[in-house]
């Protein structure tokens, strides 16, 4: 065992040894050629072949050839018999059949064979080229081509001939429009439909052709994309929420009474998409709730019409899964104003239309219903504990949960003030009369409020000394000639407070009683000038406010002075022995 055991080592030893190779000599390993050259194929009598078009390949340890001929024909240009691989893939290189090759064997073949490769063999393959004689063309014109389901469609010669023979890339085709114009490549569109198109049919194993014409028309349906769905019972099953059966890319246009149109979805033409549903009840079986088996109907202009159905599976939620509306109390939701028009139930409890109610979708194993308990706040303020009882009739399990609503006044009476009260002074007294305060034109609150008012003088003091209450009524009196700013004190039941304010202005529009002296005698003085003061000329003039000052001025003036009233006025020498009339105001 044991001299079996180091035989076996050594011969393992002596393997490896022989195939470990150095790079260099790894590179110069054979790696053995493969030689395609090309399909069979059929082809005309009058026909060359180009050899690069049969796409043969030569690959390997070589990557170059040589083309032989097994018939009787040469290789063009030069008359050759052998040509090399790689001059015909780069250069037009044809084979010219002899006459061998066409009336004797009816065929001819062509062998490539590799070069040497790096210790191994030429390789070969072949390809056989049959000859065809030309077939016969019959046109028609009671032919109908439809488009496919991109709406174009490529013209052959399979939709023109009942039995074309192979290859069909030998038939050659011209189609024209209904005004003569050639269509490029064979292909008709969407703006081909309905229309008579003319054709020209040939084969290039023959100078004869043929005429004929063909109507286009448009079979194809719309493709569906239909997909079934899973949904829980709270969401919406509209075709908006759950989907349409439509490939990415079309575009809902309109709708009405669930009919639909659609773009971008058959090329051809705008679809007409309707649908039915049909619901299946699962009553309480496993988790499910219903099925909708939804039965669509596309239609395209040409009244080309396919249909899928959709399956929606509707699943039930738990009782643990429904959805709650939240508190407004002032933490979840705001509260309500007392004074805010919002939704109301008969009770003038807050509806449901606006605090909401617990989510249970369209699920038909979930019920629910409400009981109101009512708190009284101050004036018409109020809390509502609003109680939601649900109920699982699948399980026969129930739920129940308090939601909090609270109507609220946070807001002062809503009132404006007039800018200003004008007031004036008596005749004989420099205060003002009794006034009683103007009531204002409109005061907003949703509960009942008190007003009280506040005076005071331009200074900001207290002034409220003036303001009287008689006869259920208030009034200003005995206010001095000034300006006084007056506040109206809103307080409602829910102390909320709110103030604005009027600006009182006290005026003395009565003129002084002026009693002047009938006659004054003036001396001038040494230098010839005499000045008699204003109030010289007082004879017990009197005011209600009493007087501020004096002036007075002379009615003519010989002196120069001028006769613009002032605190005094002058005389000179020209005016001895004469009587001037003066004025005093």
């Amino acid at each position: 065992m044991k001299f079996s055991r180091h035989i076996f080592l050594l011969v393992l030893s002596a393997f490896t040894a022989l195939f470990s190779l150095t790079p260099e000599e790894s590179a110069l390993s054979p790696q053995g050629i493969t030689v395609i050259a090309g399909n069979d194929r059929t082809m005309c009598l009058n026909q060359s072949l180009v050899l690069s078009s049969l796409g043969a390949t030569i690959s390997g340890d070589v990557t170059d050839g040589t083309w032989i001929s097994l018939g009787d024909g040469l290789f063009q240009p030069g008359n050759l018999s052998t040509v090399r691989y790689s001059a015909a893939q780069q250069n037009n290189i044809t084979y010219v059949p002899g006459t061998d090759d066409k009336t004797i064997r009816g065929f001819y073949r062509l062998m490539l064979i590799s070069d040497d490769g790096n210790g191994n063999e030429k390789k070969t393959a072949e390809v056989k080229i049959t000859f065809q004689t030309a077939p016969p063309l019959f046109c028609n014109s009671n032919i109908n081509i439809s488009l496919n389901e991109n709406c174009i469609q490529v013209v052959d010669a399979s939709m023109l001939q009942s039995n074309p023979v192979p290859p069909l890339s030998n038939y050659t085709i011209s189609i024209y429009d209904s005004s003569g114009k050639l269509i490029p490549n064979n292909t008709l569109t969407r703006d081909h439909i309905d229309k008579e198109i003319t054709y020209k049919l040939g084969h290039q194993c023959t100078a004869n052709y043929c005429w004929g014409k063909f109507v286009v028309q448009d079979y194809y349906p719309p493709v569906f994309a239909c997909r079934n769905d899973t949904i829980l019972c709270t969401k919406a099953t509209v075709p908006e929420s759950v989907g349409f059966p439509i490939p990415i890319g079309a575009k809902i246009d309109t709708l009405i009474n669930n009919i639909y149109t659609v773009s971008n979805w058959d090329q051809c033409s705008k679809v007409t998409l309707e649908y039915k549903d049909e619901i299946i009840k699962a009553n309480c079986a496993k988790d499910e709730d219903r099925t909708i088996v939804r039965k669509w109907k596309a239609t395209d202009a040409k009244g080309n019409s396919s249909t899928c159905d959709q399956k929606i599976v509707i699943k039930r939620i738990p009782l643990a899964a429904v959805i709650f509306p939240p508190h407004y109390d002032g933490n979840d939701k705001p509260a309500f104003e007392c004074g805010d028009k919002f939704p109301v139930f008969s009770n003038g409890h807050p509806s449901t239309d606006t605090t909401g109610f617990p989510i249970i979708g369209n699920c038909s194993n979930l019920q629910f219903n409400m009981t109101d308990v009512r708190f009284d706040l101050c004036g018409k303020t109020f809390k509502i504990a609003r109680s939601w009882f649900v109920i699982d009739w699948c399980t026969s399990e129930s739920i129940t949960r308090n939601q909090i609503i609270m109507i609220k006044d946070s807001k002062g009476p809503q009132m404006m003030c007039l800018d200003t009260l004008r007031l004036e002074a008596g005749a004989y007294f420099c205060k003002s009369g009794l006034s009683e305060i103007p009531q204002l034109s409109k005061i907003l609150d949703c509960n009942q409020y008190t007003l009280q008012y506040e005076l005071k003088d331009r200074n900001g003091f207290a002034s409220n000394q003036f303001i009287k209450y008689q006869q259920q009524k208030y009034y200003l009196d005995e206010l001095p000639v000034g300006i006084f700013y007056l506040a109206y004190i809103a307080t409602d039941l829910c102390n909320n407070t709110s103030t604005c304010s009027t600006v009182i202005q006290v005026k003395d529009n009565i003129a002084p009683n002026v009693v002047c002296k009938q006659t004054i005698k003036v001396s001038l003085d040494g230098t010839g000038r005499a000045r008699v003061m204003a109030n010289s000329f007082d004879n017990g003039s009197n005011d209600n406010c009493g007087i501020a000052a004096f002036s007075v001025r002379k009615m003519n003036d010989k002196c120069g002075f001028g006769t613009a009233f002032g605190a005094y006025v002058d005389f000179c020498c020209d005016e001895i022995g004469t009587t001037i009339m003066v004025a005093m105001e």
